[in-house]
């Protein structure tokens, strides 16, 4: 028997039941209570006449200023965390009054998003085109957990990193608002980059200062991040040996003397060198079609004999099983599991390298590779 209006209020309804509108397979359900419940919170807050006035001048604001893509994150401000002369967001209120209007499920979804908070995610395993299982990086003691989120599990790589709003569900978290992807930066994680960045900016260090931060200066952390991978990549152009650049490489526009501001000093120190024949190895990756994947294969194996200078020098097998540079190594197998993730999906090839993770003994490491998806549309040629 179906009990909707108790359903996660009164008691906790097994994730296996067919009504349990909060489980992952009935995602679809889920996102139609997630809808209406936007729906009717909107047509709420559209009864405060000075609050529906005030918000319309801010989302304009955003758009003659040319930031609409700030308008998600003034909204999340407005429901969730401005507070009235009584200290009550908007969102308080209402539930004080019970939520006129709301079913159970809708009751419930809204005061579950109303912890929503600012999470590093790291994809572990991307179980089909709408689950993967992840960890939070600024809550790795919660250990791994659910992520219902289409548009991130069609372009997700195994140890992707991106930050987010996220907010728990009974059987999963799900996403809201913006997000980007974290890469490493040379020797320095995501987790650590984003500290950097956060700090350039100016974030507080407590947990509420920094979601109170994070509303507004979330796509300011973006901005920085990209002028940082723009620097650096522009360094390593203009590094490049003596050869035919202008041939394998457009010609590199003025330089933004507003980017460098935006990016921490310590992200441009070790910049990438680039060289003419790293750049003609690429090419022919790319040209040899269904040889690809013997050539990444060659590749790897050579690696994991060869010294690496982030490794003082040793070779991958030997920082296997040496505990100081054993987490630097991790992390350097995490970005290699994830640019081939990456090539397999934008490429449509096939291949893995857990092999290569039970060759050096990071058995703690191997996920099973993503299942087939079509290319993201936004990384069409």
């Amino acid at each position: 028997m179906e009990c909707a209006e108790s359903r996660h209020s009164r008691y906790a309804c097994p994730e296996d039941c067919p009504h349990n509108t909060f489980s992952p397979s009935n995602y679809n359900r889920l996102l139609e209570v997630a809808e209406k419940s936007d729906r009717l919170m909107f047509e709420r807050f559209s009864t405060q006449p000075v609050m529906a006035a005030q918000i319309g001048r801010e989302l304009r604001s955003l758009k003659e200023t040319g930031m609409q893509d700030r308008a998600g994150m003034l909204i999340m401000d407005w429901f969730h965390f401005r507070r009235d002369a009584e200290g009550l967001s908007f969102f308080e209120r209402w539930e004080k009054q019970g939520f006129p209007g709301l079913r159970n499920d809708q009751r419930v979804f809204l005061q579950r998003r109303a912890c929503l908070r600012p999470s590093l995610i790291e994809a572990r395993q991307i179980v089909d085109s709408e689950q993967m299982v992840a960890v939070d990086l600024l809550e790795p003691e919660a250990g791994e957990f659910l992520l219902m989120d289409r548009s991130l599990a069609s372009r997700a790589a195994r140890f992707s990193t991106w930050l987010v709003w996220t907010y728990d569900l009974p059987h999963c978290r799900l996403l809201h608002g913006a997000m980007f992807e974290v890469d490493p930066i040379h020797d320095l994680g995501p987790a650590e980059v984003l500290e950097i960045l956060l700090d350039h900016l100016g974030c507080p260090k407590s947990a509420d200062g920094r979601k109170r931060w994070m509303l507004e200066g979330f796509m300011r952390v973006k901005e920085s991040m990209d002028a940082a991978i723009q620097l650096r990549r522009r360094i390593g152009m203009e590094s490049m040996d003596a050869g035919p650049r202008e041939v394998l490489l457009p010609k590199l526009p003025p330089l933004d003397l507003d980017l460098r501001a935006k990016v921490p000093p310590r992200l441009l120190e070790n910049p990438p060198v680039l060289c003419t024949e790293s750049v003609r190895v690429s090419k022919a990756m790319v040209d040899t079609g269904g040889q690809e994947r013997d050539i990444r294969m060659d590749l790897l194996r050579a690696w994991m004999n060869e010294p690496v200078p982030a490794l003082r020098g040793q070779t991958p097998r030997e920082a296997a099983v040496d505990l100081d540079l054993r987490p630097r190594l991790v992390q350097l197998v995490k970005d290699r599991v994830r640019e081939f993730d990456r090539v397999n999906l934008n490429a449509g090839t096939t291949g893995d390298m857990n092999w290569a993770l039970r060759d050096l003994g990071l058995d703690e490491w191997i996920y099973p590779p993503p299942p087939p998806r079509p290319r993201p549309a936004d990384e069409e040629d």
